[in-house]
């Protein structure tokens, strides 16, 4: 069966419902034939996050660092979920959470936190070498901080 665009209009309008059908027979969705590498976040873990996210502030009414710090330290997936939520990249979060914090937030940084969370639930965020280092804590603190400033005032 061709398609509606390799045949004359007349020929589409007459048989209208075959082409329909034919155009529909063949969508497919990108996302269900993406690949899955290592850092793929499975729907299901993010789901789990956005939801305990939105537990910890009242449904989003009360976007505020003492409310969105205790639900990331126990879910940290809850980090990717604000990333994606504002619809930034790792890099741009960390150029955003330097600029309204005034703490360097560098974005080899980012990158390596917000990777080490999608990589598995539970994971913490932080390889082990880094658990003692306080700038990769102070760059989540700060993308946490100006995320929930940000949300919370729309600025």
């Amino acid at each position: 069966m061709p398609f509606p665009f390799e045949v004359d209009f007349n020929d589409v309008e007459s048989d209208l419902d075959t082409y329909v059908d034919a155009v529909f027979g063949a969508l497919e969705s990108d996302f269900l034939v993406m690949p899955k590498g290592e850092g793929f976040l499975e729907f299901s873990a993010f789901d789990d996050g956005y939801e305990a996210l939105k537990r910890a502030t009242r449904g989003f009414a009360d976007l505020t660092p003492a409310n969105v710090e205790p639900v990331v330290l126990r879910k940290p997936v809850c980090l990717v979920v604000m990333r994606c939520m504002l619809g930034l990249t790792p890099p741009e979060w960390a150029y955003f959470a330097s600029h309204h914090s005034g703490e360097e937030v560098p974005q080899g940084s980012a990158r390596a936190i917000d990777r080490d969370i999608r990589k598995g639930p539970g994971h913490t965020g932080f390889r082990a070498r880094d658990r003692p280092a306080t700038a990769n804590r102070a760059a989540r603190r700060s993308r946490m901080c100006a995320a929930a400033r940000w949300c919370s005032v729309g600025d």
